[in-house]
């Protein structure tokens, strides 16, 4: 009886500890809590709770948006999706082009290291069906405000 309460103890600690990751993960890369939650019991970071031989207590929700964040960094880049990502700069970069008057490649240098580019590549965000435009405003925005947001959001006042 003893060992059965303990192990439902440890399964509300580990429940209140995925509820909580998953909302900072919402937070950070603003997904759906559907995404975020799939994301995260498929990665290494949940099952990592589970581990016996830690304490669960000395878990904390912070530490496991960071495992889990530095997990998805990892992730292997396939070739269709590097060449996604490099056309995407390409276009992005020519619009950077147009409108502030400088070199191609300056334009690059300086999308490839804002975190419009590292949300593109890393975040898991579902780029797929943007277009170089709409990256563009998150771009823009990202220099004004010093977010990457979509202009709707900013306009609604969302900032």
């Amino acid at each position: 009886m003893l060992n059965r309460d303990l192990e439902q103890d440890r399964q509300a600690v580990i429940n209140d500890l995925v509820n909580a990751t998953i909302i900072l993960i919402v937070k950070k890369f603003n997904w759906s809590t559907k995404k975020a939650k799939k994301l995260f019991k498929n990665s290494a970071t949940y099952d990592y709770l589970f581990l016996w031989d830690h304490n669960i207590e000395y878990s904390d929700p912070v530490i496991l948006l960071h495992m889990f964040d530095t997990e998805m960094k990892m992730q292997p880049v396939t070739i269709e999706d590097q060449e996604f990502y490099d056309c995407m700069s390409e276009d992005v970069a020519n619009l950077i082009v147009k409108n502030k008057k400088i070199t191609f490649s300056e334009a690059l240098h300086q999308f490839e290291i804002s975190k419009t580019y590292w949300n593109l590549t890393h975040s898991g965000h579902d780029f797929d069906h943007s277009s170089p435009e709409h990256l563009y405003q998150m771009y823009k925005n990202e220099c004004k405000v010093g977010l990457p947001l979509p202009t709707s959001m900013i306009e609604a006042g969302l900032l």
